[in-house]
């Protein structure tokens, strides 16, 4: 370690020349070790660039008188002044307490329970959409028959006695790919439509069609899709005169309806959501026919009937009340429109599926 007497001419050790090499004119501190005798280290600092102050120069005597001091170049520092680092205060995380978790779940149910009712709601409305849909293709299809079969909507028997396939099924079974033909009493009443419609099945497809007839009371236990396409009813009376009481065909018609037969052509029902694919009118249709004020309409299907009994469980009314407890029509003209829920025992005027003029008229 040099001595000081080892320090160049003029006393100082800025004469040493032991500048900071990487930056020798911009003004770093340079750091002296000051060892006195029996005594710590002491640094001193100052610029080099700089005119010493007074006080610099005082020490700098001072230095230069010191009996046996010794000198230490410390390293080179950056010209950054020096500066503490800040202290950081560090949080300790922790996870939820039992009562926060408890609250956030109970928002979350509240959330949920105001939320789900009108999601579920949204999502009938576009599944009524759906069916609203398939009924006006529908419409067009049934109408471009009677335009090209002499104003007369399909049917099977003769012209003093009309009817309609009795069944629901496109195919013979579940395992089979031919179609049945439109004279096959089992076949669905819109096969005799389907070449109008490009034979699109899903055409009569309800999106919201849960319950439908699936004929356990012929036997048949084949899956729900079988008859997932089969989910629109038509009435017998659309194609037939009624000649029950209060008629006003008369008791001896018996020809077939054609579309310019009908007394009310625009409060007549085409066909609409049914759980059953044929409806015979009195007990099976939301009508209230003569005679049957005592059972009401559907009683065929109503709480207690016989066939209630082989769908446990289910409410086998929900097949006409699909749509939150309406009930999605096509009328004669084209139109479509959702009937409200009515009491069994009061239905709706019977003469929308005659074609008679109603004592009450649809609201459309």
């Amino acid at each position: 370690m040099p001595s000081f007497c080892d320090l160049p001419a003029g006393g100082s050790p800025l004469a040493s020349g032991r500048q900071n090499r990487r930056h020798p004119s911009n003004g770093v501190g340079v750091g002296l070790d000051l060892r006195m005798k029996s005594q710590a280290p002491v640094n001193v600092l100052f610029n080099v660039n700089r005119r010493p102050s007074r006080e610099a120069e005082h020490s700098e005597n001072l230095l230069s008188t010191a009996e046996g001091a010794h000198f230490n170049f410390l390293p080179p520092m950056t010209s950054r002044p020096f500066f503490n680092p800040p202290v950081h205060c560090y949080r300790h995380s922790r996870g939820f307490t039992l009562i926060e978790l408890l609250v956030v779940i109970a928002i979350i149910a509240i959330l949920a329970g105001m939320l789900l009712p009108a999601l579920s709601k949204a999502k009938e409305s576009a599944r009524m959409a759906q069916c609203t849909a398939n009924l006006h293709q529908i419409s067009i299809s049934s109408t471009m028959y009677a335009d090209d079969n002499n104003d007369a909507y399909f049917s099977l028997g003769t012209v003093g006695a009309p009817d309609l396939p009795n069944g629901g099924e496109w195919y013979a079974n579940p395992r089979s790919q031919i179609e049945l033909p439109a004279s096959d009493n089992n076949s669905y009443w819109a096969v005799g439509y389907k070449k109008y419609f490009a034979n699109t099945h899903k055409l009569f497809a309800c999106p919201s069609a849960t319950v439908v007839d699936e004929w356990h009371d012929a036997g048949l236990y084949y899956p729900h899709d079988f008859w997932a396409n089969s989910c629109y009813g038509l009435c017998d009376y659309l194609i037939k005169p009624w000649t029950g009481k209060n008629t006003q065909y008369g008791t001896s018609s018996r020809r077939a309806l054609k579309r310019a037969n009908y007394l009310s052509p625009t409060t007549t029902i085409f066909c609409q959501d049914s759980a059953e694919q044929k409806n015979e009118g009195e007990e099976d249709t939301l009508g209230l026919f003569p005679g049957y004020e005592g059972s009401g309409c559907l009683s065929q299907w109503g709480p207690g009937s016989g066939l209630q009994s082989l769908y446990k469980g289910v409410d086998l009314t929900k097949g006409w009340w699909r749509h939150n407890n309406q009930c999605v029509t096509l009328w004669v003209p084209g139109n479509v429109s959702r009937i409200k829920r009515v009491p069994l025992k009061k239905g709706v005027d019977y003469r929308w599926y005659t074609g008679e003029v109603p004592e009450q008229s649809p609201k459309f």
